[in-house]
Protein backbone atom coordinates (compact mmCIF):
# COMPACT_ATOMS: atom_id res chain seq x y z
CA UNK A 1 0.00 0.00 0.00
CA UNK A 2 1.19 3.25 -0.65
CA UNK A 3 1.36 4.54 2.63
CA UNK A 4 4.68 7.18 2.65
CA UNK A 5 3.47 10.46 3.05
CA UNK A 6 0.43 9.56 5.17
CA UNK A 7 1.78 11.05 8.66
CA UNK A 8 1.54 8.68 12.01
CA UNK A 9 -2.17 10.38 13.20
CA UNK A 10 -4.05 9.78 9.63
CA UNK A 11 -2.69 6.28 9.87
CA UNK A 12 -4.00 5.59 13.52
CA UNK A 13 -7.26 7.35 12.56
CA UNK A 14 -7.61 5.34 9.26
CA UNK A 15 -7.00 2.15 11.32
CA UNK A 16 -9.64 2.67 13.75
CA UNK A 17 -11.56 3.59 10.76
CA UNK A 18 -11.57 0.31 8.86
CA UNK A 19 -11.72 -1.88 12.11
CA UNK A 20 -15.42 0.16 12.16
CA UNK A 21 -15.93 -0.43 8.90
CA UNK A 22 -15.24 -4.24 8.90
CA UNK A 23 -17.51 -4.95 11.68
CA UNK A 24 -19.98 -3.07 10.28
CA UNK A 25 -19.02 -5.58 7.00
CA UNK A 26 -20.12 -8.22 8.74
CA UNK A 27 -23.93 -7.25 9.02
CA UNK A 28 -26.50 -9.26 6.80
CA UNK A 29 -26.51 -8.30 3.19
CA UNK A 30 -30.35 -6.97 3.66
CA UNK A 31 -29.39 -4.80 6.24
CA UNK A 32 -26.62 -2.94 3.96
CA UNK A 33 -28.75 -2.41 1.10
CA UNK A 34 -32.05 -1.42 3.54
CA UNK A 35 -29.50 1.16 4.66
CA UNK A 36 -28.72 2.58 1.41
CA UNK A 37 -32.34 3.18 0.51
CA UNK A 38 -32.50 5.68 3.24
CA UNK A 39 -29.61 7.30 2.42
CA UNK A 40 -30.29 7.44 -1.01
CA UNK A 41 -33.18 9.52 -0.02
CA UNK A 42 -31.63 11.68 1.93
CA UNK A 43 -28.59 11.59 -0.64
CA UNK A 44 -30.62 13.30 -3.32
CA UNK A 45 -33.82 14.48 -1.87
CA UNK A 46 -32.53 16.12 1.15
CA UNK A 47 -29.23 16.69 0.76
CA UNK A 48 -29.20 17.20 -2.66
CA UNK A 49 -26.05 16.05 -3.86
CA UNK A 50 -24.62 16.77 -7.16
CA UNK A 51 -28.31 17.15 -8.35
CA UNK A 52 -28.25 19.64 -10.51
CA UNK A 53 -25.06 17.84 -12.55
CA UNK A 54 -26.95 14.63 -12.57
CA UNK A 55 -29.55 16.01 -14.10
CA UNK A 56 -28.05 18.15 -16.57
CA UNK A 57 -25.95 15.11 -17.20
CA UNK A 58 -28.86 12.45 -17.79
CA UNK A 59 -30.61 15.54 -19.73
CA UNK A 60 -27.97 15.97 -22.32
CA UNK A 61 -27.48 12.02 -22.34
CA UNK A 62 -31.60 10.96 -22.95
CA UNK A 63 -32.70 14.24 -24.86
CA UNK A 64 -35.11 11.53 -25.96
CA UNK A 65 -36.99 10.64 -22.58
CA UNK A 66 -39.17 12.12 -21.40
CA UNK A 67 -39.32 14.24 -17.49
CA UNK A 68 -40.87 11.19 -15.99
CA UNK A 69 -37.97 8.60 -17.55
CA UNK A 70 -35.45 10.77 -16.14
CA UNK A 71 -36.65 11.67 -12.68
CA UNK A 72 -37.17 7.82 -12.51
CA UNK A 73 -33.56 7.21 -14.31
CA UNK A 74 -32.50 9.85 -11.16
CA UNK A 75 -33.68 7.86 -8.35
CA UNK A 76 -32.46 4.53 -9.98
CA UNK A 77 -29.12 6.24 -10.31
CA UNK A 78 -29.08 7.31 -6.38
CA UNK A 79 -29.92 4.27 -5.08
CA UNK A 80 -27.26 2.52 -6.97
CA UNK A 81 -24.50 5.03 -5.58
CA UNK A 82 -25.58 4.13 -2.13
CA UNK A 83 -25.32 0.83 -2.75
CA UNK A 84 -21.53 0.77 -3.95
CA UNK A 85 -21.01 3.27 -1.02
CA UNK A 86 -22.46 0.31 1.21
CA UNK A 87 -20.76 -2.64 -1.03
CA UNK A 88 -17.43 -0.81 -0.15
CA UNK A 89 -18.54 -1.09 3.71
CA UNK A 90 -19.26 -5.13 2.83
CA UNK A 91 -15.75 -5.25 1.55
CA UNK A 92 -13.73 -4.37 4.35
CA UNK A 93 -15.42 -8.37 5.97
CA UNK A 94 -14.90 -10.16 2.39
CA UNK A 95 -12.97 -13.06 2.52
CA UNK A 96 -12.38 -14.66 -0.95
CA UNK A 97 -14.91 -17.42 -1.06
CA UNK A 98 -17.76 -14.31 -0.10
CA UNK A 99 -15.78 -12.59 -2.71
CA UNK A 100 -16.54 -15.07 -5.51
CA UNK A 101 -19.96 -15.31 -4.39
CA UNK A 102 -20.70 -11.58 -5.50
CA UNK A 103 -18.37 -11.34 -8.50
CA UNK A 104 -17.85 -13.82 -11.62
CA UNK A 105 -15.93 -13.66 -15.19
CA UNK A 106 -17.49 -15.16 -17.53
CA UNK A 107 -14.40 -15.63 -19.85
CA UNK A 108 -11.18 -16.02 -17.36
CA UNK A 109 -9.47 -18.29 -19.84
CA UNK A 110 -8.77 -15.30 -22.32
CA UNK A 111 -6.17 -14.45 -20.27
CA UNK A 112 -4.26 -17.52 -20.18
CA UNK A 113 -4.53 -17.43 -23.96
CA UNK A 114 -3.13 -13.54 -23.79
CA UNK A 115 -0.22 -14.32 -21.62
CA UNK A 116 1.14 -16.79 -23.97
CA UNK A 117 1.31 -14.31 -27.19
CA UNK A 118 1.90 -11.06 -24.80
CA UNK A 119 3.58 -10.22 -21.31
CA UNK A 120 1.77 -7.33 -21.04
CA UNK A 121 -2.27 -7.13 -20.58
CA UNK A 122 -4.39 -3.44 -20.36
CA UNK A 123 -8.02 -3.99 -18.90
CA UNK A 124 -10.10 -0.62 -19.29
CA UNK A 125 -13.28 -0.13 -17.33
CA UNK A 126 -15.57 2.85 -16.59
CA UNK A 127 -16.88 3.79 -13.00
CA UNK A 128 -20.00 1.36 -13.65
CA UNK A 129 -21.30 -1.03 -11.61
CA UNK A 130 -18.72 -1.47 -8.31
CA UNK A 131 -15.79 -0.17 -9.54
CA UNK A 132 -14.09 -0.26 -6.04
CA UNK A 133 -15.41 -4.85 -6.02
CA UNK A 134 -13.17 -4.84 -9.34
CA UNK A 135 -9.76 -4.64 -7.63
CA UNK A 136 -10.78 -8.37 -6.01
CA UNK A 137 -10.53 -10.34 -9.68
CA UNK A 138 -6.55 -11.52 -9.11
CA UNK A 139 -9.03 -14.11 -7.22
CA UNK A 140 -10.68 -15.03 -10.67
CA UNK A 141 -7.96 -14.21 -12.89
CA UNK A 142 -4.84 -16.65 -13.64
CA UNK A 143 -2.86 -13.70 -13.24
CA UNK A 144 0.38 -13.10 -10.75
CA UNK A 145 0.44 -9.75 -10.59
CA UNK A 146 -2.55 -7.58 -10.89
CA UNK A 147 -1.95 -3.51 -10.91
CA UNK A 148 -4.30 -0.84 -10.10
CA UNK A 149 -4.09 2.65 -10.82
CA UNK A 150 -5.53 5.21 -8.26
CA UNK A 151 -5.91 8.65 -7.16
CA UNK A 152 -4.87 9.35 -4.18
CA UNK A 153 -7.47 10.52 -1.09
CA UNK A 154 -6.84 12.63 1.62
CA UNK A 155 -6.31 11.64 4.97
CA UNK A 156 -7.42 8.31 6.95
CA UNK A 157 -9.43 7.50 3.76
CA UNK A 158 -6.28 7.13 2.18
CA UNK A 159 -5.42 4.15 4.35
CA UNK A 160 -8.46 2.77 4.16
CA UNK A 161 -9.77 2.76 0.31
CA UNK A 162 -5.68 1.75 0.09
CA UNK A 163 -6.16 -1.34 2.27
CA UNK A 164 -9.58 -2.11 0.59
CA UNK A 165 -8.15 -2.08 -2.69
CA UNK A 166 -4.55 -4.49 -2.06
CA UNK A 167 -6.66 -6.95 0.20
CA UNK A 168 -6.88 -10.03 -2.36
CA UNK A 169 -3.14 -9.08 -3.29
CA UNK A 170 -3.52 -6.36 -6.15
CA UNK A 171 -0.26 -3.97 -6.41
CA UNK A 172 -1.30 0.07 -6.48
CA UNK A 173 -0.37 2.75 -8.59
CA UNK A 174 -0.61 6.46 -7.51
CA UNK A 175 -2.40 7.85 -11.38
CA UNK A 176 0.13 10.71 -11.16
CA UNK A 177 3.47 7.66 -11.25
CA UNK A 178 1.92 4.86 -13.07
CA UNK A 179 3.25 5.81 -16.74
CA UNK A 180 6.26 5.78 -15.12
CA UNK A 181 6.38 2.98 -12.81
CA UNK A 182 4.92 0.83 -15.99
CA UNK A 183 7.66 1.90 -18.26
CA UNK A 184 10.03 0.97 -15.64
CA UNK A 185 8.61 -2.45 -15.93
CA UNK A 186 8.53 -3.22 -19.09
CA UNK A 187 11.95 -5.14 -19.61
CA UNK A 188 10.54 -7.67 -17.01
CA UNK A 189 10.10 -10.74 -18.54
CA UNK A 190 6.72 -11.27 -15.77
CA UNK A 191 3.81 -11.29 -17.04
CA UNK A 192 1.93 -7.90 -15.78
CA UNK A 193 -1.76 -6.73 -15.97
CA UNK A 194 -2.92 -3.31 -15.31
CA UNK A 195 -6.50 -2.45 -14.46
CA UNK A 196 -7.28 1.38 -15.77
CA UNK A 197 -10.56 3.31 -14.84
CA UNK A 198 -10.46 5.09 -18.66
CA UNK A 199 -13.47 7.27 -18.29
CA UNK A 200 -12.14 10.28 -16.10
CA UNK A 201 -12.20 13.67 -17.27
CA UNK A 202 -8.63 14.81 -18.88
CA UNK A 203 -7.48 18.44 -17.49
CA UNK A 204 -7.58 20.91 -20.26
CA UNK A 205 -3.97 20.91 -21.23
CA UNK A 206 -3.87 17.53 -21.86
CA UNK A 207 -7.13 17.13 -23.97
CA UNK A 208 -6.14 16.10 -27.44
CA UNK A 209 -9.45 13.85 -28.68
CA UNK A 210 -12.92 14.37 -28.40
CA UNK A 211 -15.53 11.69 -29.39
CA UNK A 212 -18.76 11.69 -29.71
CA UNK A 213 -20.41 9.99 -26.65
CA UNK A 214 -23.50 9.97 -25.12
CA UNK A 215 -24.68 12.83 -27.43
CA UNK A 216 -22.25 15.05 -26.76
CA UNK A 217 -18.37 15.47 -27.69
CA UNK A 218 -16.74 14.36 -24.76
CA UNK A 219 -13.15 14.81 -23.96
CA UNK A 220 -11.42 11.69 -23.33
CA UNK A 221 -7.94 10.21 -21.39
CA UNK A 222 -5.47 9.05 -23.58
CA UNK A 223 -2.50 8.69 -21.81
CA UNK A 224 -3.49 4.92 -21.52
CA UNK A 225 -3.51 4.58 -25.33
CA UNK A 226 -0.06 5.82 -25.39
CA UNK A 227 1.26 3.42 -22.93
CA UNK A 228 -0.20 0.37 -24.28
CA UNK A 229 0.73 1.28 -27.82
CA UNK A 230 4.66 1.76 -26.76
CA UNK A 231 4.32 -1.80 -24.94
CA UNK A 232 2.83 -3.32 -27.67
CA UNK A 233 0.27 -4.70 -25.02
CA UNK A 234 -2.87 -6.34 -25.53
CA UNK A 235 -5.89 -4.71 -24.62
CA UNK A 236 -9.19 -6.09 -22.68
CA UNK A 237 -12.48 -4.12 -22.01
CA UNK A 238 -14.02 -5.36 -19.28
CA UNK A 239 -18.09 -5.14 -19.83
CA UNK A 240 -19.94 -5.69 -16.90
CA UNK A 241 -23.57 -6.54 -15.59
CA UNK A 242 -25.57 -6.33 -12.88
CA UNK A 243 -27.81 -9.29 -12.93
CA UNK A 244 -29.15 -8.45 -9.64
CA UNK A 245 -28.23 -6.84 -6.55
CA UNK A 246 -24.85 -7.36 -5.13
CA UNK A 247 -24.00 -9.72 -8.04
CA UNK A 248 -21.33 -8.36 -10.71
CA UNK A 249 -20.62 -10.45 -14.10
CA UNK A 250 -17.76 -9.48 -16.08
CA UNK A 251 -17.17 -10.60 -19.47
CA UNK A 252 -13.94 -9.84 -21.09
CA UNK A 253 -14.00 -8.64 -24.73
CA UNK A 254 -10.54 -8.80 -26.61
CA UNK A 255 -9.67 -4.90 -28.44
CA UNK A 256 -6.64 -5.94 -29.82
CA UNK A 257 -3.57 -8.36 -28.53
CA UNK A 258 -0.64 -5.86 -29.71
CA UNK A 259 -1.51 -2.24 -29.42
CA UNK A 260 1.27 -0.82 -31.31
CA UNK A 261 -0.77 -2.00 -34.17
CA UNK A 262 -3.23 0.54 -34.09
CA UNK A 263 -3.52 4.03 -35.44
CA UNK A 264 -2.97 6.70 -32.81
CA UNK A 265 -6.44 7.41 -30.09
CA UNK A 266 -7.53 4.56 -32.18
CA UNK A 267 -8.36 2.07 -28.83
CA UNK A 268 -9.40 5.36 -26.83
CA UNK A 269 -12.08 5.74 -29.47
CA UNK A 270 -13.03 2.05 -29.55
CA UNK A 271 -13.02 1.96 -25.26
CA UNK A 272 -15.28 5.27 -25.31
CA UNK A 273 -18.01 3.03 -28.00
CA UNK A 274 -17.86 -0.24 -26.38
CA UNK A 275 -18.46 1.84 -22.57
CA UNK A 276 -21.41 3.96 -24.35
CA UNK A 277 -22.77 0.29 -25.39
CA UNK A 278 -22.43 -0.61 -21.95
CA UNK A 279 -23.99 2.32 -20.27
CA UNK A 280 -27.50 2.81 -22.59
CA UNK A 281 -28.26 -1.01 -21.66
CA UNK A 282 -28.26 -0.27 -17.88
CA UNK A 283 -27.19 3.83 -17.48
CA UNK A 284 -28.29 4.12 -13.66
CA UNK A 285 -25.11 1.88 -13.24
CA UNK A 286 -22.62 4.56 -14.25
CA UNK A 287 -21.62 7.20 -12.46
CA UNK A 288 -23.46 10.47 -13.37
CA UNK A 289 -22.54 12.53 -10.25
CA UNK A 290 -18.93 13.18 -11.94
CA UNK A 291 -18.67 16.71 -13.91
CA UNK A 292 -17.76 14.72 -16.94
CA UNK A 293 -18.41 16.95 -19.74
CA UNK A 294 -16.66 20.15 -17.81
CA UNK A 295 -14.20 20.47 -20.69
CA UNK A 296 -15.31 21.48 -24.08
CA UNK A 297 -14.07 21.94 -27.31
CA UNK A 298 -14.89 25.40 -27.32
CA UNK A 299 -12.53 25.46 -23.26
CA UNK A 300 -9.73 24.29 -24.86
CA UNK A 301 -9.42 26.21 -27.39
CA UNK A 302 -9.77 29.62 -25.88
CA UNK A 303 -6.96 28.61 -23.66
CA UNK A 304 -4.62 26.78 -26.48
CA UNK A 305 -5.40 28.01 -29.62
CA UNK A 306 -3.05 26.20 -31.27
CA UNK A 307 -3.41 23.25 -30.47
CA UNK A 308 -4.53 20.14 -32.41
CA UNK A 309 -7.39 18.77 -31.07
CA UNK A 310 -9.05 15.33 -33.15
CA UNK A 311 -13.16 15.08 -32.68
CA UNK A 312 -14.50 12.06 -34.45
Amino acid sequence: MMMRDLNKRDIRRGKLLYSLLRLMGYLPSWWHYGMSWCISYLLQYVIGYRREVVRANLANSFPEMSKSELQKLERAFYRHLCNVGVEIVMLAAFGERRFRRHVSIENPELIDELHRENKRIFFLLGHYGNWEWYTGCQLLLPVTEFNVTYVRQKGPWHYVLSKLRSKFGTQLMDKGEAAKMILHQRHDESNKTYIMVADQAPGIEGTELFVHFLRQYTAVVTGMDRLAKMLGAAVIYVDVERPRLGKYRLKLVEMTRDASQLPEHQLSKDFMQLLEKTIRRKPELWLWSHKRWKVTPELVKEHYPHKKIEMV
